[in-house]
């Protein structure tokens, strides 16, 4: 879509200066993803955002957890740049009561719960699972960044498939991005 210009999209853009694509802009929408307190970049784009009086919203984000991020080599805590832009956004939505929880630690108010927008690709009606059939599983490595360790998932997943293997079900797994293939 001509209208929406996507993350990734966002250093290349750089160059050319985002205070000049934002101008070309109604509305400023940080959705979706873990963005909040995650990456230096993120919030440098986020903050040109509010240079050209638009309204600004945040729609379905996560927000990095310190007691997980500090152990991430590289990773700094930007949580004071973030919220005292976060106060001037227009709405602020998240995806779950943890995220609300550290923006309300952080002192942003106003911050609803929506969910993760990546439910929205969920079925309204769940198959019939009383007959033997497909199941389709994903797996991934979130770039190792994840509570836990990689191989304790791996053992978790073979535990919950074995039982649909061994009641006569297929088990498909699905990547998502290209590094789930790694695994």
């Amino acid at each position: 879509d001509k209208h929406v210009v996507p993350y990734e999209w966002l250093p290349r853009l750089r160059r050319y200066g985002v205070d000049r694509l934002v101008s070309l802009y109604d509305l400023v929408l940080l959705g979706g993803g873990t963005f909040i307190n995650r990456e230096p970049n993120v919030l440098r784009t986020f903050s040109d955002a509010f240079s050209h009086d638009r309204p600004v919203h945040v729609f379905g984000t996560g927000v990095a957890n310190r007691a997980f991020w500090t152990n991430v080599p590289g990773w700094k805590d930007l949580s004071v740049e973030w919220a005292r832009l976060l106060n001037h956004c227009e709405s602020i939505s998240v995806r779950g009561p943890i995220s609300q929880e550290l923006l309300h630690d952080m002192g942003v108010k106003n911050v609803r719960v929506i969910g993760d927008l990546a439910c929205q690709f969920v079925a309204d009606k769940l198959p019939d699972t009383s007959q033997p059939g497909l199941v389709c599983v994903n797996i991934g490595a979130a770039s190792a960044e994840m509570w836990g360790k990689q191989d304790e998932l791996l053992r978790l997943l073979v535990d919950v498939c074995r039982p649909l293997v061994q009641g006569g079900r297929e088990i498909v797994i699905r990547p998502v991005w290209a590094n789930d293939i790694q695994m």
